[in-house]
């Protein structure tokens, strides 16, 4: 049998032999912790590290839209945008080079018609109102607002007109004396001319694209306007005196600002042809306002013919 010195020995051994055990296990637990824990924290370097990588990629995405946003949202010449608005889609402008045709109409142009149909002993008169022609110029610009919209609607659009124009009348009244018993011509010729110059404002709804039709109000601000008289007499034959003679006076007057309407309004009427992107012709009929302020008056109805070039437009137009 063992004896209990022995057994005791024998448990106080075994209990070193276990407490051994455990210090050399906690030392090679605490030995490969660093190493753990060294690949625990370059594990999360690199998800440390992964993480700000996205986050600077967000920052950097961030601000490529909020730049495109900006540039979207501002204006950008080249392109023409403002805002949600991109107005290089819904604006064209234009210059333009017209001809018109000036025609009168009224009691001060049937006034002068009076004088046509006096008779006298030997003498024919005669008489004719001649219309005058000029040359213009200006700008347009047009407003498409629904040309995205489908159907009747993308045709739609305004126009806004700003030009310079000539307006008036020639009066010509002319009388021939012969008499029958001599050798004797006595031909007198008296012609009064009208001019009146007006900066033009137009506003105006359009409807069509390549070929399109306008209709609207025209405004006219009278900057001058003139008079010019020409007086030709010529006196011929055998019985003419000294062999008879020619002569011709002319003078051209300011007429009185006080007897003139400085403005007026009238409507106008155009179609026009876009045959190119380049360029488009519009044909304009239009009736203004009374010319005087008082007494005798007349109006000038214009046709006016214009060779357009635009020079801002998009592709919706060519």
């Amino acid at each position: 049998m063992i004896s209990t010195k022995s057994l005791f020995i024998l448990i106080f051994s075994g209990f070193i032999i276990i407490s051994n055990l455990k210090a050399q296990s906690i030392k090679k637990t605490s030995a490969k912790r660093p190493e753990i824990g060294l690949k625990k924290t370059k594990l999360f370097t690199k998800k440390t590290a992964s993480k700000k990588e996205d986050i600077v990629e967000q920052k950097f995405q961030s601000q490529i839209s909020s730049t495109a946003n900006f540039r979207q949202n501002t204006v950008v010449g080249k392109k023409g945008e403002f805002g949600n608005l991109k107005l290089h889609d819904k604006f064209i402008a234009d210059a333009y080079l017209g001809f018109t045709g000036s025609f009168a109409q009224g009691d001060f142009i049937d006034y002068h018609k009076s004088f046509y149909d006096v008779t006298a002993p030997d003498t024919k008169v005669s008489g004719k109102i001649k219309p005058l022609y000029f040359l213009s110029f200006g700008t347009n610009l047009y407003f498409a607002p629904f040309y995205k919209e489908k159907g009747a609607l993308s045709k739609l659009g305004i126009n806004l007109g700003l030009g310079y124009v000539k307006r008036g009348f020639k009066s010509i009244n002319s009388s021939e004396y012969q008499p029958s018993t001599q050798d004797l011509i006595d031909k007198t010729v008296y012609s009064e001319q009208y001019r009146l110059n007006y900066l033009t404002g137009q506003l105006s709804i359009r409807y069509g694209k390549k070929v399109f039709a306008e209709i609207g109000l025209i405004y006219d601000n009278l900057l001058g306007s003139t008079r010019k008289v020409v007086l030709e007499h010529e006196v011929s034959g055998s019985d003419a005196y000294n062999g008879g003679f020619k002569s011709k006076t002319s003078e051209i007057n300011s007429l009185d600002k006080s007897i003139m309407n400085k403005s007026g309004t009238g409507y106008i009427i155009s179609f026009g042809w876009q045959f190119s992107h380049l360029a488009y012709m519009r044909l304009s009929y239009n009736n203004s306002g009374k010319v005087f302020n008082e007494g005798a008056n007349f109006k000038t109805r214009t046709l006016q013919f214009q060779l357009a070039i635009p020079f801002y437009t998009h592709s919706f137009f060519k």
